[in-house]
């Protein structure tokens, strides 16, 4: 049977963290009052209250990814690649589509960590991260 991992949440922060499910809920209420007639059934209003939280969540996502996605420079194996264009990717995520607006590294111009050139140029989406970090 499936179940729902809780998350462990520091004593605290514990009020802090119900009072802001609390204020969640009431978002998410307020979506469905206006989204689902007054007559809906258990299952409408169901569907509609999942697909809120979800939309939610992935702008919530979005967010988080977007905080991240405009280094200056980004290193990846060696490599110091720098801002070169801005554009737009989507990642997928659970909820959906993430879009993320950043910027499209260039390695032409760049120099490796040991001083020489890179040898090709090269354009990679450099959303920072603890992966490519270095």
């Amino acid at each position: 049977m499936l179940r729902i991992v809780s998350q462990a949440i520091p004593p605290s922060n514990g009020e802090r963290y119900q009072r802001a499910v609390a204020a969640a809920r009431a978002a998410l209420e307020q979506a469905i009052a206006v989204s689902v007639p007054a007559d809906a059934s258990f299952a409408e209003r169901e569907r509609a209250i999942l697909a809120a939280a979800n939309d939610a969540c992935r702008l919530a996502l979005e967010t988080t990814l977007q905080a991240v996605a405009h280094p200056d420079q980004v290193r990846v194996d060696g490599v110091l690649y720098e801002r070169h264009h801005e554009g737009t990717v989507v990642y997928h995520s659970l909820c959906g589509p993430l879009e993320v607006r950043g910027h499209v590294s260039r390695g032409g111009r760049a120099e490796r960590a040991d001083g020489r050139r890179a040898r090709e140029p090269s354009s990679r989406w450099s959303v920072r991260s603890d992966c490519c970090r270095s």
